[in-house]
Protein backbone atom coordinates (compact mmCIF):
# COMPACT_ATOMS: atom_id res chain seq x y z
CA UNK A 1 0.00 0.00 0.00
CA UNK A 2 3.13 2.03 0.80
CA UNK A 3 4.68 1.65 -2.48
CA UNK A 4 0.86 2.63 -4.11
CA UNK A 5 1.06 5.91 -2.42
CA UNK A 6 4.55 6.77 -3.08
CA UNK A 7 3.53 6.05 -6.42
CA UNK A 8 0.84 8.60 -6.09
CA UNK A 9 2.64 11.32 -5.16
CA UNK A 10 5.02 11.06 -7.79
CA UNK A 11 2.02 10.92 -10.37
CA UNK A 12 0.71 14.44 -8.71
CA UNK A 13 3.92 16.00 -8.82
CA UNK A 14 4.66 14.94 -12.49
CA UNK A 15 1.47 16.45 -13.08
CA UNK A 16 1.81 19.89 -11.56
CA UNK A 17 5.64 20.12 -13.10
CA UNK A 18 4.10 19.17 -16.38
CA UNK A 19 0.82 21.69 -15.66
CA UNK A 20 3.57 24.75 -14.52
CA UNK A 21 5.52 24.07 -17.91
CA UNK A 22 2.21 24.28 -19.74
CA UNK A 23 1.54 27.20 -18.68
CA UNK A 24 4.99 28.88 -18.95
CA UNK A 25 5.17 28.24 -22.31
CA UNK A 26 2.07 29.97 -23.11
CA UNK A 27 2.79 32.72 -21.29
CA UNK A 28 6.09 33.08 -23.13
CA UNK A 29 4.53 32.77 -26.39
CA UNK A 30 1.89 35.54 -25.24
CA UNK A 31 5.26 37.74 -24.76
CA UNK A 32 6.99 36.73 -27.37
CA UNK A 33 3.84 37.49 -29.86
CA UNK A 34 3.31 41.18 -28.09
CA UNK A 35 6.98 42.02 -28.17
CA UNK A 36 8.03 41.16 -31.88
CA UNK A 37 5.68 43.24 -33.09
CA UNK A 38 6.60 45.96 -30.54
CA UNK A 39 9.22 47.93 -32.89
CA UNK A 40 7.43 48.14 -35.93
CA UNK A 41 4.18 49.15 -34.49
CA UNK A 42 4.63 50.46 -31.27
CA UNK A 43 7.74 52.72 -31.69
CA UNK A 44 6.25 54.57 -34.37
CA UNK A 45 2.60 54.81 -32.45
CA UNK A 46 3.86 56.23 -28.94
CA UNK A 47 7.00 58.14 -30.60
CA UNK A 48 6.05 59.77 -33.25
CA UNK A 49 6.73 63.11 -33.02
CA UNK A 50 10.33 62.43 -31.69
CA UNK A 51 10.58 60.37 -34.96
CA UNK A 52 9.56 62.72 -36.87
CA UNK A 53 11.84 65.49 -35.51
CA UNK A 54 15.07 63.14 -35.13
CA UNK A 55 14.51 61.10 -37.76
CA UNK A 56 13.49 64.59 -40.24
CA UNK A 57 10.99 62.87 -42.07
CA UNK A 58 7.26 63.48 -42.91
CA UNK A 59 4.04 61.69 -41.98
CA UNK A 60 4.10 60.62 -45.41
CA UNK A 61 7.22 59.09 -45.48
CA UNK A 62 6.71 57.52 -41.79
CA UNK A 63 4.17 56.04 -43.66
CA UNK A 64 5.81 55.00 -47.08
CA UNK A 65 7.84 52.70 -44.22
CA UNK A 66 5.22 51.27 -42.82
CA UNK A 67 3.15 50.56 -46.38
CA UNK A 68 6.94 48.74 -47.33
CA UNK A 69 6.08 46.61 -44.34
CA UNK A 70 2.51 45.60 -45.35
CA UNK A 71 3.63 44.81 -48.45
CA UNK A 72 6.60 42.58 -47.26
CA UNK A 73 4.23 41.20 -45.08
CA UNK A 74 1.39 40.27 -47.31
CA UNK A 75 3.68 38.34 -49.88
CA UNK A 76 5.54 36.80 -46.56
CA UNK A 77 2.56 35.13 -45.33
CA UNK A 78 2.03 32.76 -48.15
CA UNK A 79 5.67 30.35 -47.97
CA UNK A 80 5.93 31.35 -44.23
CA UNK A 81 3.29 28.11 -43.52
CA UNK A 82 5.82 25.86 -45.42
CA UNK A 83 8.54 27.01 -43.84
CA UNK A 84 6.93 26.66 -40.06
CA UNK A 85 6.03 23.11 -41.22
CA UNK A 86 9.44 22.28 -42.47
CA UNK A 87 11.88 23.60 -39.41
CA UNK A 88 11.54 23.68 -35.69
CA UNK A 89 9.25 26.73 -34.45
CA UNK A 90 11.23 27.41 -31.52
CA UNK A 91 14.09 27.77 -33.65
CA UNK A 92 12.19 29.89 -35.77
CA UNK A 93 10.81 32.20 -33.00
CA UNK A 94 13.96 32.41 -31.80
CA UNK A 95 15.92 33.49 -35.15
CA UNK A 96 12.96 35.90 -35.38
CA UNK A 97 12.97 37.61 -32.43
CA UNK A 98 17.22 37.97 -32.02
CA UNK A 99 16.73 39.56 -35.95
CA UNK A 100 13.88 42.12 -35.43
CA UNK A 101 16.17 43.41 -32.17
CA UNK A 102 18.94 43.38 -34.88
CA UNK A 103 16.58 45.66 -36.86
CA UNK A 104 16.19 47.65 -33.66
CA UNK A 105 20.13 48.21 -33.11
CA UNK A 106 20.45 49.51 -37.16
CA UNK A 107 17.48 51.98 -36.47
CA UNK A 108 19.01 53.70 -33.28
CA UNK A 109 21.84 54.49 -35.54
CA UNK A 110 19.46 57.00 -36.80
CA UNK A 111 19.04 55.90 -40.86
CA UNK A 112 18.46 57.67 -43.53
CA UNK A 113 15.06 57.87 -45.48
CA UNK A 114 16.01 54.49 -47.82
CA UNK A 115 17.40 53.10 -44.79
CA UNK A 116 14.22 53.13 -42.48
CA UNK A 117 12.02 51.98 -45.71
CA UNK A 118 14.95 48.64 -45.87
CA UNK A 119 14.64 48.35 -41.88
CA UNK A 120 10.48 48.11 -42.65
CA UNK A 121 10.99 45.44 -45.13
CA UNK A 122 13.17 43.56 -43.19
CA UNK A 123 10.92 43.51 -39.94
CA UNK A 124 7.97 42.49 -42.87
CA UNK A 125 10.04 39.41 -43.32
CA UNK A 126 11.36 38.80 -39.48
CA UNK A 127 8.04 39.01 -38.11
CA UNK A 128 5.89 37.47 -40.32
CA UNK A 129 7.85 35.02 -42.72
CA UNK A 130 10.03 33.44 -39.48
CA UNK A 131 8.01 33.71 -37.03
CA UNK A 132 3.80 34.26 -37.74
CA UNK A 133 3.11 30.90 -38.30
CA UNK A 134 5.79 29.57 -36.35
CA UNK A 135 3.77 31.06 -33.38
CA UNK A 136 0.36 29.74 -34.62
CA UNK A 137 2.18 25.98 -34.70
CA UNK A 138 3.45 26.24 -31.37
CA UNK A 139 -0.18 27.83 -29.65
CA UNK A 140 -2.00 24.45 -31.78
CA UNK A 141 1.11 22.33 -30.56
CA UNK A 142 0.67 23.79 -27.08
CA UNK A 143 -3.33 22.74 -27.00
CA UNK A 144 -2.79 19.46 -28.17
CA UNK A 145 -6.18 17.45 -28.70
CA UNK A 146 -8.35 20.71 -27.89
CA UNK A 147 -6.94 23.18 -30.58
Amino acid sequence: MLNLANMLNISKKYNAEKNTHKWLTIFCLIVAGETIFGLPFHVIRYFRPTLLEVFNLTNTQIGDAIAIYGVTAMICYFPSGVIADRFSARKLMSISLFATALGGVWMVTIPNKIELSLIYGFWGITTILLFWSAMLRATREWGGKLA
